[in-house]
């Protein structure tokens, strides 16, 4: 089935400039070749920019670690859960950079049918790899596929009428996905078929983007054309796009293991769809509310789910994950960290391994029924009359045919320092100063809730730090006031604030009973607030 919306969604798309001059081109035209993307473990971002003819370099944003640049035009490939990934250029050269496994001594001709000197006509477009890291398919102009490591062939789709502009391997790697420009999507191996244009288009495809299930089983495909539409197929949830005003996307990519997706334009330019709903799960209350929090052995299966208040110890968050049961609409609510999934069992919620389809049991499919703004409530699938339910006197969640609880998501972000692209970190004692610096090679980046503490807009907002549950607080110290972690209590002023839209994404952080009175980066690494205050990155979609 398919599903094809051409909308902008204004709040849904963040861009990245990259470089000015970059030069016009298609994808697939026989100089200038597609900016492509790879996404770090730490959230950061890869991009091997082609502008010029012969060349090309590589730019590490959003905190991924920088290696040694590549001067070719050519298509970058990530390496699954590694800090590394390959630079596979259009005349079939292969850098290796970070962890990624230096293959077939630089050279696809090395290990595959790969020309030692290709034509346009056998040019690399595009790459993926193979899901245990140690090799990868790269897709020729007209539909060659050639094979490095431990990647295995499962045919191609060769023709010379349309280019081929995408792979993207299925999740054991014994098969893979090809689009080309005309719409046509070809499977090879165990990938499943969805449907595609059938050869039915007016724009040219240029990127894909594969969904699946919390469990990884595929259920269908976002593809991209060239002027910034996508097309969502299967059970793929459409996420959003430039609504076909982006002058020549080049390449699509998944974002956050496929939550979202993004794109690339040929002038630099990332833009990201929306998310999955996702974020800690609290009550409707405000401030410091009940939050869903694992108790037992917390990332292993059988944990049960309670909830406690927020700010009483380390922060659990859940991504909705979209499935169709029965034809139907339902979620699969997979916890961010550990990747395990809620399921039903008896009158209790525990976490358990995700399935990968519904064939056996339906205990992981909840339905949700919007309510008010954020609002929603929570019923096991097969049991829609009753709810998630957190009982009077009680602190475990249970499913009630009796009581039935209103919940909401918490929004969560990183506080990025916009003139340094420092963040603030957490971790320590209560008492601790806030710190501010880039995340390590391996660790994600250190993330906040931002709650709002009335339902109202322009409502003040406390910062509880996602990994020790401690409250951002502003004190004095000797010479001026300072960010520092603190316990979390209620109507205490020093841990509330105000934020200042100032731009895209960007906010001044001020005391909340202070105008003009805001945070900045302090020369001894902390955080400091003044009537000079700087702008701070956020990325915020729930406030009031």
């Amino acid at each position: 089935m398919r599903t094809s919306i051409r909308l902008t969604i204004q709040a849904a798309v963040a861009v990245l400039s990259l470089h000015p001059g970059v030069q016009a081109a298609h994808s697939h035209d026989f100089n200038v070749y597609a900016t492509s993307v790879a996404q770090a473990p730490n959230g950061g971002l890869w991009i091997q920019v082609n502008d010029t003819v012969n060349g090309g370099r590589t730019v590490a944003t959003g905190g991924a670690p920088m290696y040694e640049n590549v001067n070719a035009p050519g298509t970058i490939v990530g390496v699954p859960g590694k800090n590394g990934y390959w630079v596979i250029s259009k005349y079939g050269d292969i850098y290796a950079r970070g962890e990624a496994p230096a293959l077939c001594e630089g050279h696809l001709s090395k290990c595959s049918g790969f020309p030692v000197t290709p034509d346009n006509k056998q040019y690399v477009t595009h790459a993926a790899a193979t899901p245990d890291g140690r090799g990868f398919w790269a897709l020729g102009r007209s539909g060659q596929v050639w094979t490095a490591g431990t990647a295995a062939f499962h045919g191609d789709m060769y023709d010379e009428k349309y280019v081929a502009t995408a792979i993207a391997a299925s999740p054991s790697g014994n098969g893979y996905y090809i689009l080309k420009t005309d719409g046509g999507l070809h499977v090879r191996g165990d990938a499943v078929f969805f449907g595609s244009t059938g050869g039915h288009f007016t724009r040219d495809y240029t990127g894909l983007v594969l969904s699946r299930t919390a469990g990884g089983t595929v259920n269908g495909y976002w593809m991209l054309e060239e002027d910034g539409g996508v097309h969502a197929y299967g059970d793929a949830v459409f996420l959003g796009s430039s609504g076909g005003k982006t002058p020549r996307a080049t390449s699509m990519f998944p974002v956050d293991g496929g939550v979202r997706y993004g794109w690339v334009t040929y002038d630099g330019k990332i833009e990201l769809s929306t998310s999955y709903r996702r974020g800690p799960v609290s009550t409707s209350d405000y401030d410091l509310s009940p939050v869903w929090t694992l108790q037992g052995d917390v990332d292993k299966p059988g944990a049960e789910l309670h909830a406690f208040t927020l700010g009483s110890g380390p922060v659990d968050s859940w991504i909705f994950w979209p499935v169709k049961w029965l034809g139907a609409p339902v979620y699969q609510l997979r916890h961010e960290r550990n990747g395990l999934c809620v399921e039903a069992s008896g009158a209790r919620l525990v976490q358990a391994v995700c399935h990968a389809n519904f064939h056996d049991s339906v205990a992981q499919a909840f339905l949700l029924y919007a309510g008010a703004g954020e609002n929603m409530y929570l019923a096991p699938a097969e049991r829609g009359h009753y709810s998630i339910a957190k009982m009077p006197g009680r602190s475990r969640l249970e499913i009630s045919i009796t009581d039935a609880t209103v919940w909401r998501t918490l929004n969560t972000t990183t506080v990025t320092a916009e003139a340094t692209g420092a963040q603030w970190q957490t971790g320590g004692a209560a008492g601790n100063l806030t710190t501010l610096g880039a995340p390590g090679l391996q660790a994600p980046p250190r993330k906040w809730v931002v709650a709002t503490t009335a339902p109202v807009p322009d409502s003040t907002v406390r910062f509880v730090s996602m990994e020790t549950g401690h409250c951002a607080e502003f004190k004095w110290n000797t010479t001026t006031y300072y960010l520092y972690q603190s316990l979390c209590q209620p109507a205490v002023q020093p841990q509330t604030f105000r934020l200042g839209p100032d731009g895209v994404n960007t906010y001044r952080i001020n005391v909340a009973f202070v105008d003009n009175f805001g945070a900045a980066p302090a020369s001894n690494g902390g955080v400091m607030f003044t009537v000079a205050s700087k702008r701070w990155i956020l990325e915020l979609t729930k406030l009031p």
